[in-house]
């Protein structure tokens, strides 16, 4: 028996045929063999880079050409395996999807165009550690830190002999600038809270499961 595999996507993609890798390249055709009567076990991949781009307050609709819009590409490699009956050869066409579970994260796959088992299928997110590193250290909120850590620094180092003397209320700056690290450092805190709670739930496989077979919205 054999299966064709159609690349109907813009980019390479990598198909695991019962252990074997099969590299398409876009709009060709790959062939497997495979033993009729046996299930048939398919991966599909592509190497996209996933990536995360930084997050500023809840003010995006506000800002002009939506250059502080915080964005996540998490990438889906789904796996079938379809059982056929007899020995006909079988074809299908590999076709991408995305879509945005909220406003900051948007999923891609690949999935095989058929509409009995287009949803019928278990993936893994690819990258899903670097993303989550990335989301975690590379938003305004690390920054919000650092000054903060910096603010509260200056204070003690610039104001220490009135810290040391016990005049940092009456004769410093001390108070000032301690506080200012203080505002700074609670809008980071709580700013990474709020980042890593949206991570969390848009790294949910149920929820995601759940909208691509359109049982959910998927923007909430």
């Amino acid at each position: 028996m054999e299966i064709s595999l159609y690349n109907d996507t813009g980019t390479k993609v990598f198909a695991t045929v019962n252990g074997i890798e099969y590299i398409i390249k876009p709009q060709s055709t790959s062939v497997a063999r495979c033993v009729a009567g046996m299930p048939v076990k398919i991966t599909l991949s592509r190497k996209l880079k996933s990536f995360a781009i930084l997050n500023l307050f809840d003010m995006d609709n506000g800002m002009i050409g939506g250059f502080w819009e915080s964005g996540t590409i998490l990438v889906l490699n789904p796996t079938y395996v379809l059982n056929f009956n007899g020995d006909n050869n079988q074809y299908f066409k590999i076709c991408s999807e995305s879509f945005c579970c909220d406003k900051y994260y948007d999923y891609d796959r690949l999935y095989l165009d058929d509409p009995i088992i287009k949803n019928d299928c278990t993936y893994e997110i690819t990258r899903q550690k670097k993303i989550k590193k990335r989301v975690k250290l590379f938003n305004v909120y690390t920054t919000f830190i650092a000054i903060a850590l910096l603010c509260i620094a200056f204070a003690f180092i610039f104001e220490f002999e009135h810290v040391k003397a016990g005049t940092f209320l009456s004769e410093s700056e001390f108070i000032e600038e301690f506080m200012i690290g203080m505002i700074f450092g609670l809008a980071g805190i709580f700013g990474k809270i709020r980042v890593l709670r949206r991570y969390k739930k848009v790294t949910d496989e149920e929820y995601i499961q759940q909208c691509f077979r359109g049982y959910i919205e998927e923007i909430k």
